[in-house]
């Protein structure tokens, strides 16, 4: 048993789990007596999902990313100039080569060891193209991936990564062996966390909608990052003498 998976087995088999995906995929809400802004990420999949074209990076795509706290900026982001290169012609010939071998109605807990060695190899070239020919950052990366294919790439952020780590190359690979251990227990259980089992609250047609139509790894995500990402110090910047 992996490091990786015990700690995601720890993480998801919390008992504020569907509390917390419902937190993070709701309008806005009560708590404390204080209001609580909705996290902008819930509309990361959705958003213009019926003109999300499978085999290419498009406008909607990037906007979707900054749904996620990618900003388009000089630094700290996405560049613009980034931007340029993205929708340049030859570089989406490119991308939309890779992206073709990898279907779309692939999910990860559900792929073959064959079919997770061709989303190795595809993923492989297409992180090459938007680091060297495009000149994107690792969390734009994993993040522009995932609005491509939700159901097969996890988002990589360090929230989340601190708390599954190690920091590794592996990162697809732990996510997908961890959905097989112990006859698939993990998968289960993200079914039950996203079917919203033993929930007796109510909550709006939209909403659950939207939690219906996220991917396991999706709802993995969310449930980690909702309840650990305001106990995630930020790095301090540094103050340069005067």
């Amino acid at each position: 048993m992996s490091l990786f998976y015990s700690k995601l087995l720890i993480e998801i088999e919390k008992p504020d789990s569907i509390e917390c995906l419902l937190n993070y995929m709701s309008d806005g809400r009560i708590e404390n007596g204080k209001s609580i802004e909705p996290e902008t990420g819930r509309f990361f999949e959705a958003f213009r999902r019926d003109e999300n074209l499978p085999n290419q990076i498009t406008a909607y795509d990037l906007l979707a990313v900054t749904f996620l706290s990618i900003r388009i900026a000089n630094s700290g982001g996405i560049r613009p100039k980034s931007v340029e290169k993205l929708f340049d012609s030859e570089i989406q010939k490119l991308l939309r080569a890779e992206l073709r071998h990898i279907p779309s109605s692939w999910c990860l807990e559900s792929i073959t060891e064959d079919e997770f060695e061709v989303v190795e190899m595809r993923s492989s070239n297409l992180f090459k193209i938007l680091d060297e020919e495009v000149g994107l950052g690792r969390v734009s990366k994993y993040k522009l991936l995932a609005r491509k294919r939700p159901s097969l790439y996890p988002i990589r952020d360090s929230v989340v990564e601190k708390l599954l780590g190690p920091k590794t190359e592996l990162w697809y690979r732990n996510w997908f062996d961890s959905l097989r251990q112990d006859d698939a227990k993990v998968t289960k259980i993200l079914r039950k966390i996203r079917n919203l089992d033993g929930f007796g609250g109510q909550i709006s047609a939209e909403v659950k909608t939207r939690v219906e139509n996220l991917g396991l790894i999706r709802v993995a995500d969310i449930v980690i990052w909702e309840r650990n990402h305001l106990r995630t110090p930020k790095k301090s910047k540094k103050v340069l003498p005067t």
